[in-house]
């Protein structure tokens, strides 16, 4: 199974209403879970506990927000964590050498 990351917490408020409420219940504070397998990043969220109609297929970043609790369950359950920052970065570093 391919590796599925978690980055760190961070505080933001949604225009969308229902986030606003669940956000309201962790003090607003995020993160992103994705896979560069889109089908390892589906079993993880089911483990967790996620329902489909939350994953946010972005096509440059499709991915799941998760609640503090949710993450630590990712985490619990093989998560890696890992900034989105750092992961780009390898990801662009693995895919020079592979194109050269």
């Amino acid at each position: 199974m391919s590796t599925v990351y978690v980055d760190p917490l961070f505080r933001a408020m949604s225009p969308d209403r229902q986030a606003r409420k669940v956000g309201s219940r962790n003090c607003h504070m995020w993160c992103h879970m994705w896979s560069a397998d889109v089908a390892a990043l589906h079993a993880m969220a089911l483990k967790i506990g996620l329902k489909r109609e939350w994953f946010q297929d972005r096509r440059d970043f499709p991915h799941y927000d998760l609640t503090p609790g949710r993450r630590m369950l990712a985490l619990a359950r093989g998560a890696v964590e890992m900034s989105l920052r750092d992961w780009i970065r390898q990801h662009r570093k693995f895919t020079a050498e592979v194109v050269r």
